[in-house]
Formats: C-alpha cells, structure tokens, sequence
C-alpha cells in the first residue's frame, strides 16, 4: 500500500508548483501582507513569507491580475527544499502500523478525545522521540509539522461528526463520500490544490498557504483514514 502511494508522490512531485524568483518576491511588501495577517487571520502571530505568484498556468510576478494566487509560507524556500530529506531520516512516521500502535496507546489514556487529534499526537510522538534521539532537528519537525495540521484540517473537515477515540461507529455515508472526493481531486489535479488554505484577498491576489510536502501530506491523510476509521483504502483510490 505504502509502494503505491510513494509512486503517486513521485507524479505528484513532478507536476508540484515552482516556486517564484526573488526579483518576483520583491513586488510584494513583507511587512504590509504581515500586518494583513495579524488583522485578518485569527491565531498566534506567525511570520510569513511569500514563496510563490501564481496565475491560473503560469508563475506570473505581478499583481495586477485579481484572479492571482499569492503563495505564502512560514518557511524559507531553501528550506522547503529539504523536506525530503527530512522525511527519509524519519520513515517510522509514513508506517500505518508504527503509528497505529501509538494511536492505540493515546486512545486507551484519551478516551474522550478526538480521534483526528489522536491520530496527529501520535504521530508527534515520533517526532519527539526522533528529534531526542537527535535523528532531526527542532526545525526538521516543524516543517514535517506544519503538513501534519493541513492534514489534520481536511480530516477534521470531512469527519465532521467528530468521533471520539473511545467510539467503534464508522463514519457516515456521507463522510465516506467527502474523503472519496478529496481523493478524487487530488488523483485529477495536483495536491497542492488539496491541502491549499485559503486566507483572504490582499492587494488583488487570493493568498493561501504553500503547504510544504504536501505529496507526503496526501500519504498521511491516507494513513490517518485508515487509522482513525478502520478502513482500508484501495489502491485504484490513491493512483
């Protein structure tokens, strides 16, 4: 299962989104879209920076188009660049079973918590233990970090009933049909589009985030179905 979807991650690294020049970047003021942040987005202050401009098929470097895309980013592009890397030090977290098993164990203590949630503690229990082992940096794990909560707003979103860590009901029809249409998107589109958050409009552009990794974000959502659920996801859903 795992073979699969790490092909469907190569396609989908191939097709992923450049990012833009700093010479594109610049037209962009830091400090102001910041400052539309704090005013306009709920949540701890977070610096961000832009990363990307992008039209409907191409990069473009000015924003007198309002139908542009303003790709934001906590992190430095270099950075993003690693993610990769970063991922290959840590497999433990792509592996249904090791997680499934630090799934169970929070469950047992966290009765009346959230499966979603479990499911993200677990996996940032690895984390945790990998960065003690001193396996990654404190850095590594945030960038890893910040996909893990887009995964977690999607499967939020289409587990809306909420099912706690204690509950053996399955998901809904309906829930079961909005997972098969994120999987459906993601397979005819690129997956960027899939864990893309929009925020607002500034200054002519729709900003959204630049989820980084986000073929490997598609692998833990597919993960974190099945653990949270109990069922299994066929390959002809995920290629």
């Amino acid at each position: 299962m795992l073979k699969h979807r790490l092909m469907h991650w190569q396609r989908c690294k191939k097709s992923a989104w450049k990012l833009s020049r700093s010479s594109q970047r610049s037209s962009i003021e830091q400090k102001q879209l910041n400052c539309w942040f704090e005013g306009n987005v709920p949540g701890p202050r977070v610096e961000r920076r832009v990363v990307g401009i992008k039209h409907e098929r191409e990069i473009v470097s000015s924003a007198s188009d309002p139908e542009g895309l303003l790709i934001v980013s906590r992190f430095d592009p270099k950075i993003l660049a690693q993610i990769d890397d970063v991922i290959a030090c840590v497999p433990e977290i792509l592996d249904g079973n090791g997680v499934r098993e630090a799934y169970k164990k929070l469950s047992i203590k966290r009765p009346s918590d959230l499966k979603t949630l479990i499911w993200r503690d677990a996996v940032e229990e690895l984390l945790v233990l990998s960065i003690k082992k001193k396996i990654i940096s404190q850095n590594d794990a945030d960038l890893i970090r910040a996909g893990l909560d887009s995964v977690l707003v999607i499967l939020d979103t289409v587990l809306w009933s909420a099912p706690l860590s204690s509950s053996t009901k399955a998901p809904s029809n309906a829930e079961e049909g909005a997972f098969a249409d994120v999987l459906e998107a993601q397979r005819v589109r690129s997956s960027q589009n899939v864990f893309m958050r929009y925020y607002g409009d500034f200054e002519g552009y729709r900003v959204v985030t630049y989820c980084p990794g986000s073929a490997w974000a598609f692998v833990f959502l597919t993960n974190a179905w099945e653990i949270c659920t109990g069922q299994k996801i066929s390959n002809s859903q995920t290629v």
